[in-house]
């Protein structure tokens, strides 16, 4: 995938204004079925469920674009992505990892 481009400060402002809520993904919620829209957090940009708090789908973006890092999945899902992780991650990060974090993702898609 190649490397999405950071926004500048003033892109980021345009879009806070004009598609902060109105910008929506092409893809339904997984859980609900509603439409998944441009939000902002203090990490960034992000596309939440329209059902929100009811509905708590969400589908982070790349650093510094309002392109999506995936597709949005349902709870069971999400749930099971953090549990791997849980595990997954301490392969190359805290003080009992012994690989870098590029060796372990290689390791694992060697694995697959």
């Amino acid at each position: 995938m190649p490397h999405k481009r950071e926004l500048s400060y003033i892109e980021k402002q345009w879009i806070m204004d004009e598609q902060v809520g109105k910008k929506e993904l092409d893809r339904p919620c997984p859980e609900c079925g509603l439409k998944l829209v441009l939000k902002w957090s203090r990490f960034g940009f992000f596309y939440g469920c329209r059902g929100w708090p009811k509905c708590d789908i969400l589908v982070g973006c790349h650093p510094g674009t309002t392109e999506p890092l995936g597709y949005p999945v349902n709870t069971e899902t999400r749930q099971a992505r953090i549990r791997a992780h849980d595990v997954f991650d301490k392969l190359w990060q805290g003080k009992a990892a012994f690989m870098t974090r590029h060796e372990a993702y290689q390791w694992l898609a060697e694995m697959l």
